[in-house]
């Protein structure tokens, strides 16, 4: 450029920028935050609606029996036509909650009381509120109820009547009356009273028998436990089914307090045995099984597949000798003397056998005491030879194997010379003379 030149301003053409250009980083940036801040503005507002929504509602998806559930094993369904008719229902999880400020116009009812320990039945049987017991097993019943005892079950889905003169099963009719069943127990306490309803059967039984009952009711000292072998007559799925909702409503309803006792496994602590998977929630066994299908199924599929046995020439002809030579060389190395020594008897069993005209069915000892004939030989030594102990070392593997080669030869040559496998037969461990010959 020479001194004095004038330079022009920059021509630019139209459309364009003295910015970043339109392949920039920065401008990509921009164009895709303005596509997609409204789907994202979108869905995390939908997310926060779901969430606040389900802060807001109630909970009502809780454990089977449970009266603040709505679901079909739940109880929620009468436990508020018991809050309609004037009954204060609490929900308690603790035995101490259960039993404090109970009188006798009061009934405490127990959900699941296998989950009790020593001390919780102990404070349950100490009480003097009326008790409503769900299915109990007998470690319950000794602690709670002394005159009922357990005796089976039936089909869940039977429906019975009453078969009794207890007020509220007559007043019910006829109920859901299957599940476990219960009967009087033999030293029942003197003084009790003993009512059973909804007599069952057994499975496997034929006909009905009065002494098993799907409701039990004793009273002692004006304190009545009620024993109720089918949990369906209190969930939401079944309330409505027959007189179920009837039975329910006046067994948890005499008395104008009800404590609805859902033990929680936590409060045992160390007064009793409670198992891992009495603290976890019933869907991990289901979901455990169903993880274990799945990795079964994963290494069924991800397995290697062998395909059938395919003939294939090899590169090289391997002589017998050699083969058998390596074999031994591998027992050998394993100090298989025992494997080996059978692996010989086993063989020149089979030879003699077949060179006797021996039956397929016959047993070893019968080879052995026909090749004793036929070699004019001691048939115990013959027998210790095809039949004894294996050798304790190699050179009596290798003892056995000469005797056994004698034997084959001495059946072979009937009339020869006695064969030298007499003293190898008395003695595994017996060395043959070096000096002598074959």
């Amino acid at each position: 450029m020479n001194p004095g030149t004038t330079v022009s301003p920059a021509t630019v053409s139209p459309g364009t920028t003295a910015g970043p250009g339109e392949g920039s980083p920065a401008d990509g940036r921009g164009s895709r935050w303005r596509r997609l801040r409204w789907p994202a503005f979108v869905v995390t507002g939908m997310v926060l609606a779901a969430v606040v929504s389900a802060a807001l509602l109630p909970e009502t998806n809780r454990g089977s029996l449970d009266p603040r559930s709505a679901e079909p094993d739940g109880s929620r369904a009468v436990a508020q036509v018991l809050r309609g008719r004037g009954v204060k229902v609490d929900v308690v999880q603790r035995s101490t909650d259960a039993v404090d400020g109970a009188t006798r116009r009061t009934t405490i009812v127990v959900v699941s009381p296998s989950l009790l320990g020593p001390v919780q039945l102990q404070r349950l049987s100490r009480s003097s509120a009326d008790l409503v017991l769900v299915e109990p097993d007998l470690v319950v019943l000794r602690e709670l109820a002394p005159a009922v005892t357990p005796l089976g079950s039936t089909d869940a889905s039977r429906v019975e009547d009453p078969a009794c003169a207890d007020p509220d099963a007559t007043a019910a009719g006829p109920v859901t009356g299957g599940g476990q069943l219960y009967a009087r127990a033999a030293g029942a306490p003197p003084g009790t009273t003993f009512t059973g309803c909804y007599p069952g059967r057994r499975f496997g039984t034929a006909g009905k028998s009065s002494d098993r009952y799907s409701m039990v009711r004793v009273a002692d000292d004006g304190r009545r436990v009620t024993v109720l072998g089918q949990r369906q007559l209190l969930q939401n799925e079944f309330v409505e089914v027959d007189g179920n909702a009837a039975l329910a409503l006046r067994t948890l309803g005499a008395h104008p307090e009800l404590r609805w006792y859902l033990p929680d496994p936590t409060e045992l602590g160390e007064t009793a045995e409670v198992t891992v998977g009495d603290l976890l929630p019933p869907w991990v066994r289901w979901a455990t099984f169903q993880l274990g299908v799945v990795a079964l199924l994963a290494m069924l599929w991800r397995g290697r597949r062998l395909g059938g046995v395919v003939a294939e020439p090899l590169p090289v002809v391997v002589r017998s000798a050699e083969t058998a030579e390596g074999r031994a060389r591998l027992y050998r190395t394993g100090r298989a003397r025992g494997h080996a020594a059978s692996i010989l008897r086993t063989a020149s069993t089979r030879r003699l056998a077949a060179r006797l005209g021996v039956p397929s069915e016959a047993s070893p000892s019968d080879v052995a005491h026909l090749a004793a004939e036929a070699a004019g030989a001691d048939p115990g030594r013959v027998a210790q030879l095809l039949l004894g102990a294996p050798p304790r070392d190699d050179a009596a593997l290798v003892t056995l194997s000469t005797a056994l080669d004698d034997l084959e030869r001495a059946v072979a040559e009937p009339g020869g010379a006695t064969p030298r496998y007499g003293d190898a037969a008395k003695d595994p461990e017996h060395r043959p003379d070096p000096e002598g010959g074959r």
